[in-house]
């Protein structure tokens, strides 16, 4: 089973990348705990408010928020596509 993450702003700069992909991936909860390993402290200060990520860490699966799905226990299937875009302020 495959699914493909795309990451927007920042999280390019840490991941060093636009887009990968992962096997055996169970729901999103797997994925941003497989990302925090990966990508370590600075993946940390841009996604997490202490053990929780920022409230406008905003995850799309196939273009659809987990908010409005199961959260973080949204399951994954074979060729989902999962958006990221960490925090974003300004004005």
């Amino acid at each position: 089973m495959s699914v493909t993450v795309r990451y927007y702003a920042n999280l390019r700069s840490v991941t060093g990348k636009k887009l990968e992909e992962f096997d055996g991936i169970k729901n999103i909860d797997d994925l941003i705990s497989l990302l925090n390993q990966e990508y370590g402290e600075k993946f940390r200060k841009l996604m997490y408010n202490g053990n929780e990520l920022y409230p406008n860490v905003i995850i799309l699966l196939n273009g659809n928020n987990i908010n409005s799905i199961e959260g973080l226990k949204t399951p994954l299937k074979d060729g989902d596509n999962i958006d990221v875009f960490p925090p974003v302020a300004g004005g």
